[in-house]
Protein backbone atom coordinates (compact mmCIF):
# COMPACT_ATOMS: atom_id res chain seq x y z
CA UNK A 1 0.00 0.00 0.00
CA UNK A 2 2.78 2.56 0.73
CA UNK A 3 4.26 2.04 -2.78
CA UNK A 4 0.88 2.79 -4.41
CA UNK A 5 0.49 5.92 -2.26
CA UNK A 6 3.92 7.15 -3.44
CA UNK A 7 3.01 6.42 -7.05
CA UNK A 8 -0.24 8.39 -6.69
CA UNK A 9 1.59 11.32 -5.10
CA UNK A 10 4.12 11.51 -7.94
CA UNK A 11 1.55 11.06 -10.73
CA UNK A 12 0.87 14.24 -12.72
CA UNK A 13 -2.35 16.03 -11.83
CA UNK A 14 -5.17 16.02 -14.35
CA UNK A 15 -5.83 19.19 -16.35
CA UNK A 16 -8.21 21.61 -14.65
CA UNK A 17 -10.78 23.91 -16.26
CA UNK A 18 -10.81 27.47 -14.91
CA UNK A 19 -13.48 29.93 -16.01
CA UNK A 20 -13.89 33.63 -15.27
CA UNK A 21 -16.11 36.36 -16.64
CA UNK A 22 -14.30 39.25 -18.28
CA UNK A 23 -15.75 41.41 -15.51
CA UNK A 24 -13.43 39.73 -13.02
CA UNK A 25 -10.49 41.41 -14.83
CA UNK A 26 -12.06 44.88 -14.69
CA UNK A 27 -12.06 47.49 -11.93
CA UNK A 28 -15.81 48.02 -12.36
CA UNK A 29 -18.21 45.18 -13.29
CA UNK A 30 -19.82 46.57 -16.42
CA UNK A 31 -20.04 45.84 -20.14
CA UNK A 32 -17.18 47.01 -22.36
CA UNK A 33 -18.45 49.91 -24.46
CA UNK A 34 -16.64 50.57 -27.73
CA UNK A 35 -17.70 53.97 -29.05
CA UNK A 36 -16.72 55.97 -32.09
CA UNK A 37 -15.06 55.09 -35.35
CA UNK A 38 -12.09 53.45 -33.60
CA UNK A 39 -13.12 52.47 -30.06
CA UNK A 40 -10.75 50.28 -28.05
CA UNK A 41 -10.56 48.81 -24.53
CA UNK A 42 -8.01 46.49 -22.95
CA UNK A 43 -8.03 44.13 -19.99
CA UNK A 44 -5.04 42.75 -18.12
CA UNK A 45 -5.01 38.95 -17.81
CA UNK A 46 -2.73 37.49 -15.12
CA UNK A 47 -1.16 34.07 -15.74
CA UNK A 48 0.22 32.35 -12.66
CA UNK A 49 3.69 30.78 -12.71
CA UNK A 50 2.05 27.78 -11.03
CA UNK A 51 0.07 26.86 -14.14
CA UNK A 52 0.76 25.79 -17.67
CA UNK A 53 -2.03 26.82 -20.03
CA UNK A 54 -3.12 23.92 -22.26
CA UNK A 55 -6.07 25.67 -23.92
CA UNK A 56 -7.59 29.14 -23.73
CA UNK A 57 -11.02 29.97 -25.14
CA UNK A 58 -12.75 33.34 -25.12
CA UNK A 59 -16.53 33.00 -25.23
CA UNK A 60 -17.49 36.37 -26.64
CA UNK A 61 -20.98 37.85 -26.48
CA UNK A 62 -21.48 41.31 -27.95
CA UNK A 63 -24.01 43.61 -29.59
CA UNK A 64 -23.46 46.23 -32.28
CA UNK A 65 -25.42 49.22 -33.53
CA UNK A 66 -28.11 48.68 -36.14
CA UNK A 67 -26.78 51.71 -38.05
CA UNK A 68 -23.37 50.32 -38.99
CA UNK A 69 -22.26 49.54 -42.52
CA UNK A 70 -21.55 45.82 -42.54
CA UNK A 71 -18.81 45.57 -45.14
CA UNK A 72 -16.74 48.28 -43.43
CA UNK A 73 -17.30 47.62 -39.71
CA UNK A 74 -15.52 44.98 -37.66
CA UNK A 75 -14.47 43.96 -34.16
CA UNK A 76 -10.90 42.91 -33.62
CA UNK A 77 -9.64 40.86 -30.65
CA UNK A 78 -5.92 41.16 -29.86
CA UNK A 79 -3.74 39.36 -27.35
CA UNK A 80 -0.60 41.34 -26.50
CA UNK A 81 -1.04 43.33 -29.71
CA UNK A 82 -1.42 40.28 -31.97
CA UNK A 83 -4.73 39.93 -33.80
CA UNK A 84 -6.37 36.64 -32.78
CA UNK A 85 -9.85 37.25 -34.27
CA UNK A 86 -11.77 39.58 -36.55
CA UNK A 87 -15.54 39.63 -36.52
CA UNK A 88 -17.72 41.47 -39.03
CA UNK A 89 -20.23 43.83 -37.42
CA UNK A 90 -23.50 43.33 -39.27
CA UNK A 91 -26.52 45.55 -38.55
CA UNK A 92 -28.83 42.73 -39.71
CA UNK A 93 -27.28 40.36 -37.13
CA UNK A 94 -26.38 42.66 -34.23
CA UNK A 95 -26.06 39.88 -31.62
CA UNK A 96 -22.59 38.36 -31.72
CA UNK A 97 -21.61 35.02 -30.24
CA UNK A 98 -18.12 33.75 -30.95
CA UNK A 99 -15.80 31.15 -29.53
CA UNK A 100 -12.20 32.31 -29.99
CA UNK A 101 -9.24 30.03 -29.33
CA UNK A 102 -6.42 32.13 -27.92
CA UNK A 103 -2.89 30.98 -28.81
CA UNK A 104 -1.51 29.36 -25.66
CA UNK A 105 2.09 30.00 -26.73
CA UNK A 106 1.41 33.68 -25.98
CA UNK A 107 0.01 32.98 -22.51
CA UNK A 108 3.22 32.67 -20.54
CA UNK A 109 3.67 33.64 -16.89
CA UNK A 110 2.88 37.28 -16.23
CA UNK A 111 0.29 39.81 -17.34
CA UNK A 112 -1.18 39.91 -20.82
CA UNK A 113 -3.27 42.51 -22.60
CA UNK A 114 -6.59 41.37 -24.10
CA UNK A 115 -7.86 44.16 -26.36
CA UNK A 116 -11.21 44.68 -28.06
CA UNK A 117 -11.05 47.22 -30.90
CA UNK A 118 -13.63 48.31 -33.44
CA UNK A 119 -13.57 50.00 -36.82
CA UNK A 120 -17.11 51.31 -37.25
CA UNK A 121 -18.75 53.22 -40.11
CA UNK A 122 -22.32 54.38 -40.72
CA UNK A 123 -21.88 55.94 -44.17
CA UNK A 124 -19.65 55.67 -47.23
CA UNK A 125 -19.38 59.45 -47.33
CA UNK A 126 -17.62 61.84 -44.97
CA UNK A 127 -18.65 60.84 -41.44
CA UNK A 128 -18.42 62.13 -37.89
CA UNK A 129 -16.04 59.72 -36.04
CA UNK A 130 -17.91 60.37 -32.78
CA UNK A 131 -21.42 59.89 -34.19
CA UNK A 132 -23.87 58.35 -31.72
CA UNK A 133 -24.61 55.39 -34.02
CA UNK A 134 -20.99 54.18 -33.83
CA UNK A 135 -21.03 51.76 -30.92
CA UNK A 136 -20.59 48.13 -29.98
CA UNK A 137 -20.77 46.51 -26.55
CA UNK A 138 -19.00 43.42 -25.23
CA UNK A 139 -21.43 41.75 -22.82
CA UNK A 140 -20.99 40.90 -19.15
CA UNK A 141 -21.71 37.31 -20.19
CA UNK A 142 -18.39 37.04 -22.05
CA UNK A 143 -15.95 34.74 -20.31
CA UNK A 144 -12.52 33.20 -20.54
CA UNK A 145 -12.02 29.45 -20.06
CA UNK A 146 -8.56 28.06 -19.40
CA UNK A 147 -7.57 24.41 -19.36
CA UNK A 148 -4.52 24.29 -17.12
CA UNK A 149 -1.93 21.85 -15.86
CA UNK A 150 -0.25 22.52 -12.50
CA UNK A 151 3.51 22.90 -12.65
CA UNK A 152 5.90 21.33 -10.18
CA UNK A 153 7.47 24.31 -8.47
CA UNK A 154 10.90 24.88 -7.04
CA UNK A 155 11.59 24.61 -3.30
CA UNK A 156 13.49 27.92 -3.60
CA UNK A 157 11.41 30.68 -1.96
CA UNK A 158 13.01 33.23 -4.27
CA UNK A 159 10.93 31.68 -7.06
CA UNK A 160 7.79 33.09 -5.43
CA UNK A 161 9.04 36.65 -5.02
CA UNK A 162 8.18 39.13 -7.75
CA UNK A 163 10.87 41.81 -7.58
CA UNK A 164 8.99 44.07 -10.00
CA UNK A 165 6.05 44.26 -7.57
CA UNK A 166 8.03 43.81 -4.36
CA UNK A 167 5.72 41.00 -3.26
CA UNK A 168 5.03 37.31 -3.47
CA UNK A 169 2.67 35.77 -6.05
Amino acid sequence: APASAQAAASAPEQPTMLAASLQSFMPQPQPINLRGANGEESLSLPISPRLQIRRAVLHLFATNSLSLLSPRSQLQVRLDGKVVAQIALDPKLPQIQAQIDLPVRLLTTGYHSLTFAVAQHYTNDCEDPSHSSLWAQVSNLSRLELTTQPLILSNDLGFYFDASRGSCF
